[in-house]
């Protein structure tokens, strides 16, 4: 083995990720400079032909003095469902040849003499053959781009250099089972593996150093007519990742770079090597050279003499004063009189204190595995080494745990020398739950820090949950000296929306006025974040008074509320071993201790109290924390000269989870349902069974429904309407468990004894005096499902039989429309069928059988809706009105699934999320709010625009004033032309929180000037 020892600083290789163990030797049109044939036979690489599917990359060499001759045949079959794309180029990257070859066809072209080619077949699942004449081939075979052969491909080749010993064979068969097998030299198995279509199987190879420097072979086998239809095969990056039919038709670069990680450039001790393999047999005439220069530079650094080889591995010795940077280790293949055979470029890039072949790597990374146990999904954090086997000795891993918001760690840990490419980190005994940081440092022996890397995390119990962060914000906030030096900005958008966490105020935003245009009698929301660039301390919001420019009114202090959003982790899904990190709780604040590196947002609602007049309202915020200097925001408040109407004939219902009323006081189910009425909120779903006791004894059921008769005076007295919903979809288990037989709703005695519930129902409503009551008794039902649409029809006969309204939950019109079409008086659709209904077709059958439609959709049953105010808006307002429906339903006011403050304790329930408009207050008194409960209510609002709009265009065009009336014809147009520009669907895209913002307050636009007209 020679070794080469250059004036170069110390480098170290970063350890790559498993996947791209190979990726050093990126296969690219400079690549085909340092091609040459394997063996250096008379008549070699005469003729090969290999069969191909998927995609595929390969090098053509042609023998000296010949021209070569390719054909590309596509096949026609069942599975021939494309054509067969390919694409030609040479080292420079001209292309030479492109086009496609359809299946039953052939296509064909000649390769002139010395000109090496990167052919590049895309065959998607048409088996392909390419027959090479006069040529070496090699079939690009690494992880980062493996082989795709067809079932009848055959026997491949290999090259394994002198002083491999070991590596790794990776086969992945599709649409069937088969089995792999790799031979060494003399044609023995070395290895084996049986293949399972989608699944990797890895062949792992111990090399005797005897059979080295020699040609090995792989084969794969289909498992008889019904075995995989192609394999994809991938080589480790310890030997070329080539492959053809014969070794004497191989064509390979004649130098290849092993990197399976980073090189520690010195540890005090002995200095970094660079190896490369000598992947072709040895030659008399034949002679290396080396030279480095940096990237771009046109003089080296340093050459080498030319000096014969064997085969086998070259080492680059490395100094340990080499700057930062890239550069580019050249080495070239000569002859006798020193012409160049093959020139290889390799880059090399120096960071750190590390050598990278290729370009840098992480030194360290913290990776998760997800796993499933009996608790549900979660993930196995685990950490990545980036750097060399070969350097383990000389590095140590330590690990931090912080608790989210702490500067001092509440675990730490040495793990000491790294004994493999991935380590398991177990979760530390002994930490609660919660959301957390954890920190990786790479540290040389004597302690200096190499790498470090960090990620956050929830933790409960032993189950790992990981952040799908926000996308990256684009702006930055260019702060100035004064800025930087008070440590915080405040900023405001136009709108109001949530804000990610690490969103960065643009410096339009910085200063910003919050500007709010409301009515008399309005709730009306406006919000400003804070940027920090250091931690802020008990941290105060005043709102000073609002003073009514020209006199004549104030708004005081009393009527703004102040809350500070909380950012919390919400799983993403109901199951999921994934959080999103959101602002959602609107918590009342009075002080805060604010972090750094993250926004807060504060958000504000202003009740206009009725009768205040119309005009421009101005006061300030004054934001003063106790350890930096104050801010201060202007609020612009415009009071709108008219109020807002209510159309009587539309309903905003509620699902309010009744079931938590169960021994709360009046005072607190009063408080609740006021805040919902706040909200826009008039009619509510209830559990009635929750709210009774059923006693069932011999042939007599007692039934006793005084705690809903005690729910509905307090309904009534809070002022909200009907129709109420009354929720009985549970009711053949309600009778079960008061000691009926059967479950089954079309069991007789389930029947009889159902018929008693509904008709003392029916009699406390009529008595004394319930708003319209409507019976929930069928929820999502399916038209696939027998079993569910008789159970649907079971239950739904009880409330005909006793003649009450009956209403069931719909997925779409096909589910209800048809068979139980007759037994349901109140379908209520999801909102994918209403928004969907743009031709009108649902509202027109519902119309002909002289049924109201009903829709829901908005809330937080979608984990899209939480936090989220402008589809909650879109849905309780826009959509609503555009629907043209009688009433839009919510769900859920508040519905946990364990503990309410944490969305990760629910996997033994169907719904693994809590379901939340509001939060239990932690100490009692009153729910706290979320942002998409205030989404809510800007629906709300924005319909009563709409309608107010409607009916003031109505009566100015009523008036007889002339002004008034052509103006109001001219803005009805343009508010319809306006509304039909915006987005539709359930989950309409590109809707911004700007649009609905806009569109609000164009329509109050046109109101003010509708007003100002009629009075002159």
């Amino acid at each position: 083995m020679r070794h080469w020892h250059f004036p170069v600083v110390i480098l170290c290789l970063l350890l790559l990720p498993a996947a791209d163990a190979a990726a050093a030797t990126s296969l690219t049109p400079a690549t085909l400079s340092a091609l040459v044939h394997a063996k250096n036979e008379p008549g070699a690489a005469s003729s090969a032909a290999l069969h191909l599917r998927g995609n595929n990359t390969l090098v053509l060499l042609p023998v000296a003095g010949a021209q070569a001759g390719v054909a590309l045949r596509a096949h026609a079959g069942a599975s021939a469902s494309q054509s067969v794309r390919y694409r030609v180029v040479r080292a420079n990257g001209h292309e030479i040849h492109a086009g496609a070859c359809a299946p039953g066809k052939e296509v064909a072209w000649t390769i002139p003499a010395g000109v090496r080619c990167l052919l590049q077949i895309e065959a998607g699942q048409t088996p392909a053959t390419l027959e090479v004449r006069n040529a070496g081939i090699g079939t690009h075979a690494a992880r980062n781009a493996p082989a795709h052969l067809d079932r009848g491909a055959g026997q491949q080749c290999f090259l394994v250099p002198k002083g491999t010993r070991s590596f790794t064979l990776t086969a992945r068969a599709e649409g069937g089972a088969g089995k792999a097998v790799v031979r060494d030299p003399s044609g023995q198995p070395a290895a084996s593996a049986t293949l399972s279509s989608g699944e990797d199987a890895l062949l792992k190879v111990t090399v005797d150093a005897k059979r080295s420097d020699r040609f090995w072979s792989v084969s794969a086998e289909p498992a008889g007519e019904k075995g995989f239809t192609s394999v994809r095969l991938a080589f480790s990056g310890e030997i070329p990742p080539f492959l053809a039919p014969d070794p004497s038709g191989l064509a390979l670069p004649f130098i290849h770079y092993p990197a399976v990680g980073a090189l520690l450039m010195s540890d005090g001790n002995r200095s970094a090597t660079i190896e490369a393999v000598i992947a072709i047999e040895p030659q008399a005439d034949r002679f290396v050279r080396a030279q480095m220069r940096r990237a771009g530079a046109s003089r080296a650094m340093w050459t080498t003499r030319p000096s014969p080889f064997t085969t086998g591995r070259v080492r680059i010795l490395l100094p340990d004063r080499l700057a930062s940077g890239a550069y580019e280790l050249k080495t070239t293949l000569q002859d006798q009189q020193g012409a160049i055979v093959a020139t290889h470029a390799q880059p090399i890039h120096a960071a750190s204190g590390f050598a990278h072949v290729g370009k840098e790597r992480p030194l360290l990374e913290l990776i998760c595995q997800p796993q499933s146990d009996d608790s549900g999904a979660s993930y196995q954090l685990r950490a990545r080494v980036g750097i060399d086997p070969t350097c383990y000795s000389q590095v140590r891993i330590q690990r931090a745990l912080y608790r989210e918001g702490e500067s001092q760690p509440a675990f730490k840990e040495e793990l000491g020398h790294p004994t493999g490419e991935v380590l398991p980190l177990k979760t530390p005994a002994g930490v609660s739950g919660g959301l957390y940081r954890m920190a990786l440092n790479l540290v040389s022996q004597e302690g200096k820090p190499l790498a470090t890397t960090s990620r956050s995390f929830y933790l409960e119990g032993n189950r790992c949950f990981m952040e799908v962060p926000p996308p990256a914000q684009a702006k930055k906030a260019p702060l100035n000296k004064s800025q930087r030096t008070r440590g915080y900005v405040l900023f405001s958008r136009v709108y109001h929306e949530a804000f990610p966490y690490n969103y960065e105020p643009p410096w339009e935003d910085i200063g910003r006025p919050l500007y709010v245009w409301a009515t008399p009698g309005e709730d009306e929301p406006a919000t400003f974040g804070v940027y920090t660039l250091k931690p802020l301390q008990k941290a105060r919001v005043k709102v000073g008074t609002l003073s009514r420019v020209g006199g004549g009114g104030v708004i005081n202090p009393s009527s703004i509320e102040v809350r500070l959003a909380r950012f919390w982790p919400q799983r993403t899904s109901d199951h999921s071993a994934t959080y999103r990190l959101i602002p959602e709780l609107l918590e009342p604040v009075t002080t805060a201790t604010i972090p750094t590196g993250r926004i807060s947002q504060y958000w504000l609602t202003l009740h206009i109290p009725p009768g205040t007049p119309a005009g421009d309202y101005r006061g300030m915020i004054t934001y003063q924390p106790e350890n930096a200097p104050a801010s201060q925001l202007k609020l612009l408040v415009k009071v709108l000269p008219f109020r807002l109407e209510r159309p009587a004939s539309r309903t905003w219902g509620l699902y309010a989870d009744s079931t938590r009323w169960r021994g709360a006081t009046d005072a607190t189910i009063e408080r609740e349902m006021r805040d919902m009425k706040a909200h826009g909120i008039d009619s509510l779903a209830l559990s009635a069974l929750a709210h009774g006791t059923l006693t069932h004894a011999g042939e007599k059921l007692t039934v006793d429904f005084t705690p809903l008769s005690r729910l509905m005076g307090i309904y009534k007295r809070v002022g909200l309407r009907g129709p109420v919903i009354l929720d009985l979809r549970d009711l053949p288990q309600v009778i079960a468990q008061a000691g009926g037989a059967s479950t089954k709703p079309d069991d007789p005695v389930v029947q009889r004894l159902a018929g008693i519930v509904l008709s003392e129902l029916a009699m406390r409503a009529e008595t004394e005096k319930w708003p319209q009551a409507v019976y929930q008794l069928a929820d999502e039902l399916n038209a696939h499902s027998a079993s569910s649409l008789a159970t649907a029809r079971a239950l739904l006969s009880l409330g005909k039989t006793a003649s009450l309204p009956t209403l069931a939950f719909l997925a779409s019109p096909q589910d209800g429309m048809r068979e139980l079409d007759a037994l349901i008086d109140l379908p209520c659709y999801g909102a994918e069928a209403v928004a969907g209904d743009k031709d009108g077709a649902l509202r027109k059958a519902l119309k002909e059988a002289n049924k109201p439609l009903w829709w829901h959709g908005s809330g937080c049953t979608s984990p899209r809706l939480e936090g989220n105010l402008t589809a909650n808006r879109y849905l309780t307002g826009i959509a609503f009105w555009r629907s043209g429906a009688a009433a839009h339903w919510i769900q859920t006011y508040q519905r946990p699934m364990g503990n309410a403050y944490s969305d990760f304790d629910g996997d033994g329930q169907m719904t693994g999320k809590d379901l939340c408009l509001t939060y239990p207050a932690p100490a009692g008194g009153a729910a706290v709010p979320t942002i998409q409960w205030e989404g809510i209510r800007e629906g709300y609002d924005d319909y009563r625009y709409l309608y107010t709009f409607q009916q003031m265009v109505a009566r100015a065009k009523r008036s007889g004033h002339e002004r008034g009336a052509k103006y109001a014809a001219q803005v009805e147009k343009e508010a319809q032309e306006r509304l039909e520009r915006l987005p539709w669907g359930a989950e309409p895209e590109g809707l911004t929180a700007y649009e609905a913002h806009a569109f609000r307050k164009w329509l109050s636009k046109y109101m003010g000037t509708l007003v100002n007209k009629l009075n002159s």
